[in-house]
């Protein structure tokens, strides 16, 4: 019962083995390259001319991409060794780049570029390949290290430029106080001098009378003397409506310098970039 079981097992799957197979085998056929039968020779005389007058590698890449390339006559793969050899000859790499795309584009397993062609367009194309590698990756190590140099100075610019600008508004500020002390101090010294003028007036002619807009305190009883002891730079500035004003410019001006102050702390501390 068992060997009957086994049997009818094995005619059955037996088919579907052998297509399972010749499909397998028929799809790996496909997949090589398989040279056609050849059935022309020589390329002519107006296309061997050609070569005379243009460029080999270019008449060739140009009936690759035309479809005028002939697999079937045995002088057009003969000429394509001979131009891919050519081509590696002179470092063509941007044609022979062209020719290999053309050939997979348009005449995939039609033709082939033999082994004796391929190794050395092999050992070509990666030759370039880490050349192309090695120039632009030295291309942008040098244009980062220049673009990080151009940031460095530009810093070192801003840090100085700072630096020179703070140093600026202390220079301003100095001025500014040296000079508004020594205009109040004079200034005070002729408003004093003109005020005891004022009192010696009255003090010679107690008699004569203002008009009410024109009031004058030093009608009062003082003496010279006075005038110089009450009238300090401080009152006549109260009097002016001036001693705020000054302590507010002083108040802005320091407040400004601490935030530049703390602004520059940090750009100066700022590294320059390096290249790692």
């Amino acid at each position: 019962m068992k060997k009957s079981v086994y049997l009818t097992a094995c005619l059955i799957t037996a088919p579907l083995l052998s297509m399972y197979s010749d499909s397998s085998s028929e799809d790996l056929t496909k997949s090589r390259f398989s040279p056609p039968e050849t059935k022309t020779r020589g390329l002519g005389f107006w296309r061997s001319g050609k070569d005379w007058i243009a460029n080999p590698e270019d008449n060739l890449i140009t009936d690759l991409e035309t479809g005028i390339f002939d697999p079937t006559n045995e002088s057009y793969p003969r000429k394509l060794q001979s131009v891919v050899a050519t081509l590696i000859a002179k470092e063509e790499t941007e044609k022979t780049i062209r020719l290999l795309n053309l050939l997979y584009e348009n005449y995939y397993h039609k033709v082939t570029v033999e082994s004796t062609q391929a190794i050395p367009c092999h050992k070509f194309l990666g030759k370039k390949n880490k050349e192309k590698q090695g120039i632009l990756k030295q291309e942008l190590t040098d244009k980062d290290k220049a673009t990080l140099s151009q940031c460095n100075q530009a810093l070192k610019d801003l840090q100085t430029d700072i630096e020179g600008h703070v140093q600026k508004i202390k220079n301003i500020l100095k001025t500014h106080i040296e000079e508004r002390d020594k205009k109040i101090t004079e200034d005070c010294e002729k408003i004093r001098a003109i005020k005891q003028s004022l009192v010696i007036l009255h003090q010679i002619n107690d008699s004569f009378v203002l008009p009410y807009e024109e009031h004058c305190s030093e009608e009062e009883e003082q003496k010279p003397k006075d005038v110089l002891d009450f009238y300090s730079n401080e009152i006549i500035l109260q009097y002016i409506q001036q001693d705020k004003k000054i302590k507010e410019t002083e108040q802005k001006f320091t407040q400004l310098l601490e935030n530049l102050t703390e602004i520059n702390g940090q750009i100066q501390k700022i590294n320059h970039l390096h290249y790692q």
